[in-house]
């Protein structure tokens, strides 16, 4: 069985970090990207351990430390920036499962990058499920994307 492919939008969060926590006790998943605003050292641990393909900084001031930091780590991930980078991670073909776990309007516009590439890929409803079947690693077709407000359902 191949594993889903997982985009984490705002994984140094708590809720990105309970995400992480799942995929590390779980082969149904991998790491695709990972992403945050600027917390450059907690992403980068989450790379060293994870090797996602692809890691998201929103805050492009954080930028050139990191990138040096990423190559002093030898990690093979490659680091895009700014809003429009998070949207290329949630919509990314290669996706399986969005975790939407950035608050509020920061993350609107990536999370509707999910859910539209959701719309055309998925059947009618499955787009938008609880973020239960991915945190407590139920068995079942993972939903393309899952948002941290969906839980509170």
């Amino acid at each position: 069985m191949t594993s889903k492919q997982v985009s984490i939008l705002g994984s140094t969060g708590s809720i990105g970090e309970s995400t992480l926590d799942v995929i590390r006790n779980s082969s149904e998943f991998e790491v695709f990207a990972v992403s945050a605003h600027r917390n450059t050292k907690l992403l980068l641990e989450q790379c060293k351990e994870f090797n996602p393909s692809f890691a998201v900084l929103v805050d492009d001031s954080c930028v050139n430390d990191f990138s040096q930091q990423l190559i002093n780590a030898n990690c093979d991930t490659e680091l895009r920036i700014g809003p429009a980078a998070l949207e290329e991670i949630a919509s990314a073909e290669a996706v399986d499962v969005v975790m939407a776990a950035i608050v509020g309007a920061a993350g609107l516009s990536a999370s509707l990058a999910a859910d539209s590439t959701a719309s055309s890929t998925t059947p009618s409803g499955a787009a938008l499920d609880s973020v239960t079947s991915v945190a407590t690693g139920a068995t079942g077709p993972p939903p393309r994307m899952a948002s941290a407000a969906a839980s509170a359902e």
